[in-house]
């Protein structure tokens, strides 16, 4: 049966309401509320809680550009938004802390072109983040040399609305969460061989058949694997891992810094001395899970830029997989001919932040609610034209 210290056996009982798939940031809050709606539920994860992207050091919280506003954008601003709460009912549940600060987000500016852009998206946060949060165009940071001056000759834009987590703290508080919950199993070293979703059926790592009324596939790239036949589209058209790298410094930062972000270089500082570093975003790689001088580049410009850092001894460097579907947007949907079939996955570089929000949209489906409005491009429609799309491409380019 399923290893680890907290596995639980699922023999005594082999039918459930929900079989979660996936032991990730979003099977985990998935599981963890299904449990509070009264829903028997088992969640499987094939290696442990945390062991893919989720299990990572970055944690950072932030929102889109305040521009071009959209489902996707309204989608993710509210989940940030209402994160706070649910963060802190976690904490006051278990006790275990999550590290989560809304601590803001520092850009620096490098051109008055650029700064001329961000000062016109003031009006929009005004519109768009309700009056809560704010977008301020400034010309020195708050924090002497978080980043030196030069990396900024144009001041900085610092938003509020911006937060940090700790992904293994919060991974750490759900698990304890779901142990405490009678309706809720979690089984560890436990993985997904095969479903049925007109049966109702699948077979799991151990040959144990199991019986559901519903099943959620949050097991981040393998998810794309196990509903692309029946999509009749190949897996990697339809979505593909994407690699990332990070890492801790050990660092005398003070935990309410602001996250410091350029160009893909974040530097955030989680307090008890410890700084991260990320993230990666590598398409095409060799090693999955080895770091290499693509992140060793990343520390650098994170020393160049924040002096503090200069001589600061690297913790821990790690890499891992993200998913990323073919439409890059979150895929949160019921299968066009299994509705008590779910995919819940792709949440990309935003997951974190609004995992929560895709396990309300997966219950809703399951009990027949629609309080949430979810954003067409996060349906399976969109991802499955532009995955045709490509595989048509494709072919184009194999014969010509």
């Amino acid at each position: 049966m399923g290893s680890g210290d907290n596995a639980v056996s699922i023999k005594r009982q082999t039918e459930y309401d929900l079989l979660v798939v996936g032991g990730g940031i979003i099977g985990c809050w998935t599981a963890y509320k299904a449990g509070k709606r009264g829903l028997k539920t088992l969640l499987i994860e094939r290696e442990k809680i945390g062991a893919g992207a989720s299990g990572g050091l970055l944690g950072a919280l932030m929102p889109h550009m305040p521009e071009r506003w959209d489902g996707k954008k309204q989608f993710q601003f509210e989940a940030l938004h209402d994160l706070k709460t649910e963060i802190y009912n976690l904490e006051q549940e278990t006790g275990i802390s999550c590290g989560y600060l809304q601590c803001g987000r520092l850009a620096p500016l490098m051109n008055e072109t650029k700064r001329g852009q961000m000062q016109g998206h003031s009006a929009d946060v005004d519109t768009y983040w309700l009056g809560h949060y704010h977008w301020n165009i400034i010309n020195q940071s708050p924090v002497p040399d978080w980043p030196i001056a030069s990396k900024a000759s144009h001041g900085f834009v610092l938003d509020t609305l911006s937060a940090r987590i700790n992904p293994r703290g919060v991974l750490k508080a759900l698990k304890a969460a779901m142990l405490k919950d009678n309706n809720i199993s979690v089984c560890e070293g436990l993985g997904l061989v095969s479903f049925d979703g007109a049966l109702n059926t699948a077979t799991l790592t151990d040959q144990t058949d199991v019986r559901f009324s519903h099943i959620v596939l949050a097991n981040g790239p393998q998810s794309f694997g196990f509903i692309a036949p029946q999509l009749s589209v190949k897996t990697a058209a339809l979505g593909k891992p994407v690699k990332g790298q990070a890492a801790m410094m050990a660092a005398d930062t003070d935990a309410n810094w602001p996250i410091m972000f350029d160009a893909g270089l974040y530097v955030i500082s989680h307090g008890a001395g410890q700084v991260a570093i990320g993230s990666t975003s590598e398409v095409e790689f060799d090693e999955p899970f080895s770091t290499d001088q693509n992140l060793e580049d990343l520390i650098a410009r994170a020393r160049e830029y924040c002096p503090i850092l200069k001589d600061a001894e690297v913790t821990e460097r790690w890499a891992g997989l993200r998913p990323r579907a073919i439409g890059r947007d979150p895929l949160i949907d019921c299968m066009p001919d299994n509705p008590n079939v779910i995919i819940s996955t792709s949440g990309f570089k935003i997951t974190f932040g609004v995992a929560h929000k895709m396990a309300d949209v997966a219950l809703e489906y399951i009990f027949g609610e629609s309080t949430t409005k979810v954003p067409d491009s996060f349906r399976i429609p969109p991802h499955l034209a532009k995955a045709k799309r490509a595989e048509t491409q494709d072919e184009f380019l194999l014969k010509n």
